[in-house]
């Protein structure tokens, strides 16, 4: 799932107007490089926009000292409030609005602005400018990552970790089961009080393979039960230990009964 920029940059040419890339994949969580995109589309003179939602808070994106023209960001993947997010321009001048009006808002969109949610989110970015709480909880879900999916690979036959040889986020891991459908598993693990989706939120109720995992090259039956995993805050070791005997004990149910 790594981003081939030898390949992106034979598709580049002087018709491109605006790439947009991004910063992290929000199935796999592989993370792309996109200060070399950037820098890579600037030689051709094309705009780069980058949507960091998922990296926010998880990798590092200084916009102050970076080449990036583009960044968006979206609050729930920091803990704030649903509904609200906040855009990056290097350059406000080059935005041209969809909706006119708003002089409350420098001419860049009408309506009322959505306070509560623009101060819930400020309040949850806040706590990522506490550098010593961010480099612990960063420790604490790497830890927890590698201990779930050490014990996936040890516990349960004939598993396949998406993007494992790349570097990652390290609260997502996407991974299936050969052999299992993604709804069969996912509706015996919310009985027992889990909660994976089979990727992206985005595409919930798809009966379709991963987009990812389809580009990755990955046969479609194994890519039907991929499943993801996504660590957070309140993540706990117990929660992992009760997901992992879970997942233990479903996947061989699902393997035996298919037989």
């Amino acid at each position: 799932g790594r981003f081939d920029l030898a390949q992106f940059r034979k598709q580049l040419d002087q018709s491109v107007g605006l790439v947009s890339v991004m910063a992290t994949n929000n199935e796999t969580g592989v993370i792309h490089p996109i200060q070399e995109i950037s820098s890579i589309c600037h030689e051709f003179g094309i705009l780069f926009h980058t949507d960091a939602v998922q990296g926010l808070g998880k990798i590092n994106l200084d916009l102050n000292h970076s080449s990036i023209d583009y960044a968006s960001f979206s609050a729930h993947k920091i803990y704030g409030p649903k509904g609200v997010g906040a855009l990056y321009a290097a350059d406000p001048g080059t935005i041209t609005p969809m909706i006119h009006g708003g002089g409350q808002e420098r001419g860049r969109r009408s309506g009322t602005e959505n306070v509560a949610g623009i101060a819930g989110l400020g309040a949850a970015a806040s706590l990522l400018l506490n550098k010593k709480f961010s480099s612990e909880e960063k420790q604490r879900l790497q830890n927890l990552q590698s201990d779930l999916e050490t014990q996936l690979c040890r516990r349960i036959p004939e598993v396949e970790i998406f993007g494992s040889d790349s570097a990652r986020l390290y609260n997502t891991t996407f991974v299936a089961f050969s052999g299992v459908e993604s709804e069969a598993l996912l509706i015996q693990l919310d009985q027992k009080g889990f909660c994976l989706s089979p990727g992206s939120a985005c595409s919930t109720g798809n009966i379709e393979p991963s987009r990812t995992l389809t580009a990755m090259g990955v046969e479609r039956e194994l890519a039907r039960g991929a499943v993801r995993i996504s660590l957070g805050r309140y993540t706990t070791p117990n929660d992992v230990t009760r997901l992992l005997d879970a997942l233990e004990s479903t996947v061989a149910w699902i393997r035996d009964y298919s037989i």
